[in-house]
Formats: structure tokens, C-alpha cells, sequence
């Protein structure tokens, strides 16, 4: 599980197809991840399969790549990055499971005193279940 709140940004560094899927090597600021860790790259729980040094790497299958954006990621390609919650750790967002269910789009943006609308043009099986009010998260960030 995940709050939707980002807590660094990762740059790909390498993205191969492997019989697996698409591997992608990420540099990022953290240094304790631990292989089989999960981690929520835009959004999308990705597993750690590898670590390195200031990088980490993990593999999208077919699903994934077909309900993300992470199959057009290429080296040069900034991502948001979020660690699993630990249990007993202060949510400071919503509850996000990182199964991603679509790919849509920011249509509109405006703001209105302090706060930014963004209008979102979604797929129908992502509309049906939203709700006034509610959260869904844009890259891994979550909004209201």
C-alpha cells in the first residue's frame, strides 16, 4: 500500500525488453531498498529486482505495460517514486494500492485561489468508479 505522496524522483537509466517483460534501471536517492521490496513508480507497484549503486531496477509485465505509461519509458525519463508504507507509519495521503487501473489524461488546468483544478479525461472502467470527492492519483500523486 501507498499514500499517493512522493517522496523522490527517479531518472531512467536503461529500459530493456528481457523474456519477462521491460526491465528498467532507475537511479534514485534511496540506498536501503532491498530486493523483492515494492516500490510505486508513477504510481504503478513495481518489485525491486536488482539494486546498485545509486540505482535500482525492476521489471513491468504485459498488464502493466498495457495499463501504464511505463512501456514508453525510455533512459532520460523522470519518474515519481514512492516507497510501501511500513505498518504502524502516519498516512499523510490516501490509501493507494498502486494497481494502476488506467492511463488518462489532463484535459484542462486552472486554478482557483490556492487551489489547482485539474479536469481529467479518463477510460469508462475508471470513471465508473469514481466518486465526488474521492481520490485517484495522476502519476503516482494523489489528489482529491
Amino acid at each position: 500500500m501507498f499514500t499517493g505522496i512522493v517522496t523522490a524522483i527517479g531518472t531512467v537509466r536503461a529500459a530493456r525488453r528481457t523474456a519477462r517483460g521491460l526491465r528498467l534501471t532507475i537511479a534514485a536517492p534511496y540506498r536501503d531498498l532491498t530486493i523483492g521490496e515494492s516500490i510505486a513508480v508513477d504510481g504503478a507497484c513495481l518489485t525491486v529486482v536488482a539494486r546498485g549503486k545509486g540505482t535500482f531496477a525492476v521489471e513491468a509485465i504485459g498488464t502493466t505495460r498495457g495499463r501504464t505509461k511505463v512501456g514508453g519509458y525510455a533512459a532520460g525519463t523522470r519518474v515519481n517514486l514512492e516507497r510501501a508504507l511500513a505498518l504502524g507509519e502516519r498516512l499523510g495521503g490516501h490509501l493507494v494500492a498502486g494497481h494502476v487501473d488506467g492511463v488518462g489524461r489532463v484535459v484542462r488546468r486552472s486554478e482557483d485561489g490556492d487551489a489547482l483544478l485539474l479536469d481529467l479525461e479518463v477510460p469508462a472502467e475508471v470513471r465508473a468508479l469514481c466518486v465526488p470527492h474521492g481520490s485517484i492519483t495522476v502519476d503516482g500523486v494523489s489528489l482529491t
